[in-house]
């Protein structure tokens, strides 16, 4: 997937003063609806707010020392603390870890847990949320 008109950002974990991982990622401001249903129409995504963010997790990365300590969740945290309009979250393939039948399982346990939807179209595995502001 391309995205135009995007800027790339990151979010570091750090525990104990020391980098323990990390969340890349992609933004584009105000996408609408039209545009978005026209990418993810085929996922089954209806309903999509008149303008929204979108933003594409290009990665997650978390050292194998400091795995399922929370320090994946953090991240994403952190990432929808920042979210002031409804935003659509998105990956795609080449972040699951399909190297073997128990990493790819404990991979969609992690994003379901973190509120994610799983979906297959065409046979590629996509995970998506539609998150909005945390009020206050």
């Amino acid at each position: 997937m391309v995205l135009k008109a995007h800027h790339r950002k990151a979010i570091y974990v750090t525990h104990a003063g020391q980098g323990v991982g990390h969340l890349l990622y992609f933004i584009r401001r105000n996408m609408s609806p039209r545009t978005l249903e026209r990418e993810f129409g085929h996922l089954g995504f209806r309903n999509i707010p008149d303008r929204i963010d979108y933003i594409w997790i290009e990665q997650i990365f978390v050292h194998d020392w400091c795995r399922r300590k929370g320090v994946g969740s953090r991240a994403l945290d952190e990432l929808f603390e920042q979210i002031t309009r409804p935003t659509l979250i998105a990956l795609g393939p080449a972040d699951f870890d399909q190297s073997t039948p128990t990493g790819f399982k404990n991979v969609l346990r992690f994003y379901r847990e973190n509120g994610f939807r799983i979906l297959e179209h065409e046979g590629v595995t996509y995970a998506l949320t539609l998150k909005r502001p945390r009020r206050v």
